[in-house]
């Protein structure tokens, strides 16, 4: 403890002694006297009017007296939140928290508080330390210091949310979202944007349905925003509902809770559908046969015959409902064997512009043919199609085998107009026939799974499946649900994959155990191996036109030169895809960039 004792003083000398030495000056700063408690000689003051040194002067006056040493601090251990309150998430040792921290203080307001810092503490401890320092005036007009250690003992208890969350019942508003397909791809895209937008911090709960999600909120303005936010990236129709649960008869107070249904247009990507007549006349006179490319706010179809480009919204979609006519399952790989140009000069609009659309003429045939020769047919197939600007030769393409199957009733109608063929996108079979490890991945939100049997079940399931060696009906259906889960995610991977576009919209995540293999590896080469992975990995990543610019300053020459080495980097985990007897696959395939992952890659020199 340190005193704080004024140099300068002020006496009233008496009056005969400034008459006899009212020619002497005195150093006033030199006066002395000794302490009435222990005898120390201490420097006489007008503040020290009590004549007390300074060390009994701090053994008889606590300044931390009514200061709170020890407090008992509430968190959530399944949220990670401290109860401030409100409940809030803090940084552990972040000044937010230090904030709470000396609120929670009392008897601060008696004295000053000059500083406060983290004591070093283990975070399984449970506790937290802050040293604080503070400053008091004690009687006689001194002023002491010093120093003060407040700890914080964390207890569990759980937040109102979070008790919410596992308690049935307990919400307000659930929007449930629905689309009447036989897959869950879209279910898949729309996780993926609310986990980016953060669109699913006030849900309380999410439960996976058998035709959709369930999003349960407290209030109802959780469950609108989330509703619009839907509504502005993919084309839906909502309703919503209430139900009255109680209401005060004398405050006229009401309770409901509110559902919002969003159906999702049955509409997904790489569709070919059959628009009716009316729509085509609106749209210009397109179709009727035409292809979604793509699915946003809107629905955008191209024409198969003519490759015009439309786009429509949710609104004018549920005036003149139509339905996919073949789905994404229904493809069949077809080999390019020729390409020309178009026997008609196609109108190039900005939207084929924007969408990177040329229209070519195309041979194909299918793959099962050139596979089996003897047992295949050798008929062949010249159609049109908007994938010039990505089909060569021998390229593989998934395509719509419309000349064996069943068409309709409209479409028999003017089957004259109906190609036999309908190309949708660009296939990669030698790339996808290697099993290969991602070195990304994606976020997932925590669901409840409300399909089939819940947890407890299937371990009872599990018992008796090893005692009798019989699977029940309801083993079967979890099973096959949790296979057709996990082929769909893995579809949905290998769409991501393929279209650098569509990840545009979606976070993507390094898997930190391939990466630090691949980092391990990268360290333990020489210099001479290094420049060899990156003249090898140089195949495999598009060439691009680099302007060099001159590096005037010390920190410009830093930058290029730091990314020169992440360059490196990059191309050396471009290597990790190819492995030493894939000669032939595909140059041209969109592999995922290492710059789409993390923004500062760091590599150590030699």
């Amino acid at each position: 403890m340190t005193v704080y004792v004024p140099t300068s003083l002020e006496i009233e000398p008496e009056t005969d002694m400034q008459q006899d030495n009212s020619d002497m000056d005195f150093d006033r700063s030199q006066i002395t006297v000794r302490c009435c408690l222990c005898g120390t000689i201490t420097p006489r003051t007008a503040e020290n009017s009590n004549n007390i040194c300074a060390e009994c002067m701090r053994i008889n006056s606590d300044i931390t007296e009514g200061i709170t040493k020890q407090i008992i601090l509430y968190r959530c251990r399944t949220c990670l939140r401290y109860n401030g309150p409100p409940w809030i998430h803090y940084e552990r040792e972040s000044p937010q928290l230090l904030t709470m921290l000396l609120k929670k203080v009392k008897g601060l307001k008696s004295v000053k508080l000059l500083d406060a810092n983290f004591v070093y503490t283990e975070e399984h401890s449970k506790r937290i330390k802050i040293r604080i320092t503070i400053q008091k005036e004690v009687d006689g007009g001194s002023v002491l210091q010093t120093n003060l250690i407040v700890e914080y003992v964390e207890n569990n208890q759980q937040c109102e949310e979070c008790q919410k969350s596992f308690t049935p019942h307990i919400w307000t508003a659930v929007v449930q979202v629905r689309q009447k397909v036989d897959h869950k791809r879209t279910f898949l895209y729309l996780e993926q944007l609310i986990l980016k937008n953060k669109t699913h911090d006030k849900c309380i709960k999410v439960s996976e349905k058998d035709d959709g999600l369930d999003f349960y909120f407290k209030n109802k303005s959780g469950a609108s925003s989330l509703k619009n936010f839907i509504t502005s990236k993919i084309p839906i129709k909502f309703k919503v509902a209430k139900k009255l649960i109680s209401h005060d008869v004398h405050t006229s107070n009401y309770n409901y809770k509110y559902t919002i249904l969003c159906d999702i247009a049955p509409i997904c990507r790489d569709d070919l559908c059959v628009i009716p007549k009316k729509l085509s006349n609106l749209l210009g006179g397109i179709g009727p046969l035409v292809l979604c490319y793509k699915v946003s706010q809107h629905i955008h179809i191209v024409d198969v015959m003519t490759m015009e480009t439309q786009q429509i919204d949710s609104t004018l979609y549920y005036q003149h409902v139509f339905q996919g006519f073949m789905s994404k399952n229904q493809l069949t790989e077809f080999i390019v064997i020729d390409i020309d140009s178009p026997e008609f000069d196609p109108n190039e609009t900005k939207a084929i512009r924007r969408e990177n659309f040329r229209c070519v003429q195309v041979e194909l045939k299918r793959a099962s043919d050139l596979d089996n020769p003897d047992k295949g047919s050798n008929d062949t197939y010249l159609v049109n199609t908007h994938l010039g600007e990505v089909l060569n030769y021998n390229d593989s393409v998934l395509c719509y085998d419309l000349a064996n199957a069943n068409l309709g009733e409209s479409i028999e109608n003017g089957k004259k107009d109906v190609p036999d063929v309908v190309p949708v996108k660009k296939y990669y079979p030698r790339f996808r026939r290697k099993n290969r490890k991602r070195y990304w991945k994606l976020d997932r939100i925590p669901m409840q799974d409300e399909t089939g049997l819940e947890e407890e079940d299937m371990e009872e399931e599990a018992k008796t499946k090893t005692k009798s060696r019989k699977k029940s009906k309801k083993s079967k259906k979890k099973s096959k649900q949790e296979t057709d889960r996990d082929r769909e995610f893995e579809e949905f991977l290998q769409q991501l994959e393929e279209d650098p576009e569509l990840r545009q919209n979606i976070n993507l995540y390094p898997d930190r155990g391939i990466m630090s293999d691949l980092e391990s590896k990268f360290s333990m080469m020489n210099l001479e191996e290094k420049k060899k992975e990156i003249a090898d990995a140089n195949k495999l990543i598009k060439k691009k036109k680099i302007v060099k610019a001159k590096r005037k300053t010390e920190k410009g020459k830093e930058l290029h030169k730091e990314a020169q080495i992440n360059k490196a980097k990059v191309k050396m985990y471009m290597k990790a895809i190819k492995e030493d007897d894939e000669s032939d696959l595909e140059e041209d395939f969109p592999v995922v960039q290492m710059t789409e992952l993390l923004d500062n890659l760091k590599l150590e020199d030699d």
